[in-house]
């Protein structure tokens, strides 16, 4: 790290690093990086699967930092860990190819040591089915494939590599004429003797390749002498730069910067002052080693470092090469003496805290901190399994958008119509011809793109033998980026209404006014409605004639005020580090202010005014959708998920209010169907998934035939309407001045997106004369409260009209009737 920040290196390859990539190695990594570089850096790593911890030869590492982490597109590893890779998008579906590659020295056949790089690479590829693994040569074949592989994506390869070869040899000179790779620095030092670069030899056999448009870019190239650079290592550092308005296509082709992080505050343990001053002047030293073994002269930056830390520099001339490397020495020695404090401190700290909650908790103090390690190591423990079960993340900084209209599925005669972002399902009711109206569907990969021709209420089909998939362009402009995802999610939002479904009709009207408060819901929830006269279907008739309330929930009755205590038991709940407010109110704030009783008791009346009343807060009207990947790294458009960032405060009494006294109404009124699960306590949707396995697994022990119907809503929480959602939340003991000022903050939300750009300065959201848009916003903590509701109802409602499945044998004895289990 120190090298990349001194010698200002972008992109740094690390060759047989001789470390075990463990998770704990990797997070390392990351973590120095990170700090050195304000957080914009990118990590890459391979090596064995071993689980012991430190030296393990082989493996290598890849690092990038600065701007440059902005073109990262994606990265990956060798399964074996004989090379690491990061492709960097350029301008116009263009891009460069990072390889990062350790190619053992041992032939096939070689006897190694069990823990030797080329015994490792050995056994894992016997495990993958080679029986004559020749891992010197596995690796240039993987990576000839990857470089075929990205060449028809319009990247060009930039391969690093220890190749423990010289030029000649034949099969390395194989991969290099087959992929069209130029030793860069071979190539501009052409009447030169190529140096050596490694310390027990006079060969060279590390190279920088590239092909011809990487030799383009490339205006300098060469090798630094054994002892600089890398150290300890001995292998030379070999360097290239580059022009980037070259190498990336064009300088006017500006991709996302990661968003730098410098300027955040640290809250909780402090480090002392002198335990940064120490860290501070190993970096002078350091300098001071650099300049003295390259025959620099001091840097202004390190005179005014050394004037803030009141080191007296020496004399350049005087100084010499032993003395600059024990001072470095000494101020490592003196920084972990402070280290070794600052550690003792921060144990007392913790322990004070500890006992100070084991005091308010009441108990043995030494039994509950005890307790408090144990979860603490547990978390530590679901921290890094999550981070290796889950793909890799990265910001959304281009989108995919198709270039045809129509595109036609034969298995399932459906025409697919592509509308502001989504796709539009259209039926087929004849040959060729298709029914105008359609619903909201993702549109399957083998479709075809087809020409129509509209006439009336139908769409009639020109070529539906036609074999053309769809094509899809890349939008990587933020401008452009934000149009799209804007009118996408608009669209996306209007669904309910563009359909004409149920609710959405006239004849509802009268049920959803005043935000689902009105004369008519209250009527409903007594009995004391006239469904006959709203003009209903029967199966509608019947859904609204369940919800009437029963005995118990016409005396339940939820506070429409919100303590202090309850307040700062929410926030105190709540996790830091969670992201919140898009005024920029993080919920550092809120957990702040909820410690002292009296701005808590303020804050709580506050908040609840809007609710106690049913008028809505100025400030909870802007809500910004986040985009998200449903599926990772699928970026076509109308697959991205919208999870919606609120305010803090504002999502605080939502929890409270549904999680502390609706769902608990709910549960006591026993109108929930047994069938629903998820949101509720003791009844999760994994629980209900393992139920499930288990009735599989009781079946094949048996020998007897079961059928499973799985079925998925989708869009579900978009298509819910928050008015409707009134009626729900009323039945179970929520006021109506509180479920009229959440719903219609929710219909007049005001909504930027978010992607790698930041959040967008244009906005979405419902005027005079629109669609009205409907929906949930996902990410609300109401969400999955309602939906156990609502979807408890209709179950119940589906057991009454219909059983469900209905299973008959051959011989007609036996008959089985089911309903399905449904989960949030």
């Amino acid at each position: 790290m120190c090298a990349m920040h001194e010698m200002e290196i972008d992109a740094l390859a690390m060759m047989e690093t001789n470390i075990n990539w463990t998770h704990d190695a990797r997070a390392s990594l990351m973590a120095m990086a990170n700090l050195r570089f304000n957080g914009i850096s990118r990590c890459v790593t391979s090596g064995g699967t071993s689980n012991k911890e430190g030296y393990l030869p082989g493996g290598t590492a890849l690092i990038t930092q600065g701007k440059l982490c902005g073109r990262v597109m994606q990265r990956g590893s060798d399964p074996v860990g004989s090379f690491t890779w990061m492709a960097l998008r350029g301008r116009k579906e263009t891009g460069v190819l990072l390889i990062n590659i350790y190619r053992v020295c041992q032939k096939a056949g070689t006897r190694a040591g069990p823990e030797t790089a080329y015994s490792q690479i050995w056994t894992k590829l016997r495990k993958q089915g080679d029986r004559n693994p020749d891992p010197r040569n596995k690796c240039l074949e993987d990576v000839s494939n990857l470089i075929t592989e990205w060449a028809q994506k319009g990247y060009h390869p930039l391969v690093m590599m220890d190749a423990n070869a010289e030029w000649n040899e034949t099969k390395f000179k194989e991969f290099t004429d087959k992929n069209g790779l130029i030793d860069m620095i071979t190539d501009i030092h052409s009447e030169e003797e190529p140096p050596p670069t490694y310390a027990r030899g006079r060969k060279k056999i590390d190279y920088i390749l590239g092909d011809d448009h990487i030799r383009r870019a490339v205006v300098r190239a060469g090798a630094l002498d054994l002892l600089d650079g890398v150290s300890p290592s001995d292998h030379t550092m070999q360097y290239i730069d580059v022009d980037e308005r070259i190498l990336f296509g064009d300088d006017s082709f500006c991709p996302i910067q990661a968003a730098s992080r410098a300027g955040r505050i640290n809250f909780g343990y402090q480090r002392s002052k002198d335990l940064c001053v120490a860290g501070a002047a190993i970096r002078l030293h350091k300098a001071i080693l650099s300049c003295v073994r390259n025959h620099r002269e001091f840097s202004e930056k390190m005179e005014a470092l050394a004037q803030s830390l009141g080191i007296k520099l020496p004399e350049r001339d005087k100084i010499t090469l032993k003395q600059a490397l024990a001072n470095v020495c000494e101020a490592w020695k003196f920084k972990r003496l402070i280290e070794i404090d600052d550690g003792e401190r921060r144990a007392a700290w913790l322990e004070d805290i500890m006992t100070q909650r084991a005091l308010e908790v009441g108990g043995d103090p030494a039994k509950i901190i005890k307790c408090m390690i144990n979860a603490a190591k547990r978390k530590g423990m679901f921290k890094r399994l999550r981070a290796i079960l889950k793909s890799a993340w990265s910001s959304l900084d281009y989108i995919e958008v198709p270039v045809e209209k129509w595109l036609l599925d034969v298995e399932s005669n459906e025409l697919f119509e592509f509308d502001n972002g989504i796709f539009i399902a259209h039926a087929k009711f004849e040959e060729d011809l298709y029914e105008q109206y359609g619903q909201i569907k993702i549109s399957p990969n083998t479709a075809k793109v087809v020409d129509v021709e509209t006439s009336g209420d139908v769409i009639h089909v020109k070529n539906p033998d036609s074999t053309k998939l769809a094509t899809w362009r890349r939008v990587t402009k933020p401008e452009e980026m934000e149009e799209w995802l804007l009118k996408r999610n608009k669209r996306h939002l209007q669904q309910m209404y563009i359909e004409k479904c149920p609710p959405t009709k006239s004849n509802f009207a009268p049920i959803l006014e005043e935000y689902g408060t009105s004369v008519t819901a209250k009527a409903i929830l007594s009995g004391d409605c006239d469904l006959k006269s709203l003009n209903l279907s029967p199966e509608m008739e019947w859904f609204l004639e369940s919800l009437k309330m029963n005995e118990k929930e016409t005396k339940m009755e939820i506070p429409k005020r919100m303590s202090r205590e309850d307040f700062q038991k929410v926030m105190k709940l709540q996790d830091e580090t969670t992201t919140s407010s898009p005024s920029g109110i993080h919920y550092t704030l809120w957990k702040a202010l909820a410690e002292d009783d009296d701005l808590a008791e303020l804050h709580a009346l506050w908040l609840s005014i809007p609710f106690m009343y049913g008028f809505t807060s100025e400030r909870h009207l802007k809500e910004i959708d986040c985009m998200l990947e449903k599926k990772y790294g699928v970026r076509r458009i109308h697959i991205l998920r919208i999870i919606g960032l609120m305010e803090g405060d504002f999502n605080a009494y939502l929890k409270w209010a549904f999680n502390q006294h609706v769902m608990p109404n709910a549960e006591e009124s026993g109108n929930l169907s047994p069938h629903q699960w998820g949101g509720r306590k003791g009844r999760s949707a994994i629980a209900c998934a393992f139920r499930k396995l288990i009735t599989w697994e009781y079946f094949r022990i048996v020998k007897e035939t079961v059928v499973s119907f799985p079925g998925d809503l989708q869009s579900n929480f978009d298509r819910m309407l928050p008015s409707f959602n009134s009626i729900f939340a009323m039945k179970n003991g929520l006021a109506d001045t509180v479920c009229r000022c959440r719903a219609e903050t929710v219909e007049r939300f005001e909504r930027p997106v978010k992607t790698a750009a930041g959040v967008s300065e244009r906005t979405y959201k419902y005027e005079d004369g629109d669609v009205k848009m409907g929906g949930e916003v996902q990410g609300k903590p109401d969400n999955m409260q309602l939906w156990t509701i609502t979807s408890s109802y209709l179950l119940n409602l589906h057991n009454r009209l219909c059983q469900g499945v209905t299973l008959v044998d051959p011989t007609k004895s036996l008959v089985s009737r089911r309903t399905g289990d449904a989960y949030t």
